[in-house]
């Protein structure tokens, strides 16, 4: 189903040449404004292979070094083609690395902004004297500084 709507569409595309990969992607995406990617670019034949393994498809373009992967899941981002090198084992250890580290860097700049600007109390005070040593100097609040 996935070829049928992907070869629909590039029979529909009226463009009077394709140089880069990426002139395609304008037609082949349903939300261009996604803060995520919809489809993923590789120009590596073993991340091609095993995505196609996966289930997804694949486009690739006589003189073009890149190719294209439809559909694109969030946890493209998160893997990486050397894991499939590995043990099941270690795979899965990196694996849930990385999504725990996603969420400790998404998480903690919001506590530690939480913690400094709204319940000063929870902090213990040699660690309170070192942030108000650390801003002394800075005319902002913490909130105004991670923008």
């Amino acid at each position: 189903r996935i070829v049928q709507q992907i070869h629909e569409r590039i029979e529909n595309i009226k463009i009077d040449g394709v140089l880069m990969i990426n002139f395609l992607a304008e037609f082949l995406v349903d939300n261009k404004y996604s803060p995520f990617p919809q489809l993923v670019y590789t120009e590596r034949p073993d991340k091609f292979c095993q995505d196609l393994l996966e289930g997804r498809a694949g486009i690739i373009i006589d003189g073009i070094p890149f190719c294209m992967i439809i559909p694109a899941t969030f946890d493209e981002g998160l893997k990486s083609p050397d894991d499939y090198s590995h043990s099941t084992f270690m795979n899965t250890f990196k694996r849930i690395m990385r999504y725990a580290l996603l969420l400790i860097t998404l998480l903690l700049p919001a506590f530690y902004v939480a913690i400094t600007s709204f319940n000063q109390e929870m902090i213990p005070e040699k660690f309170e004297t070192s942030i108000s040593d650390a801003r002394e100097g800075v005319p902002f609040p913490s909130i105004l500084k991670l923008h």
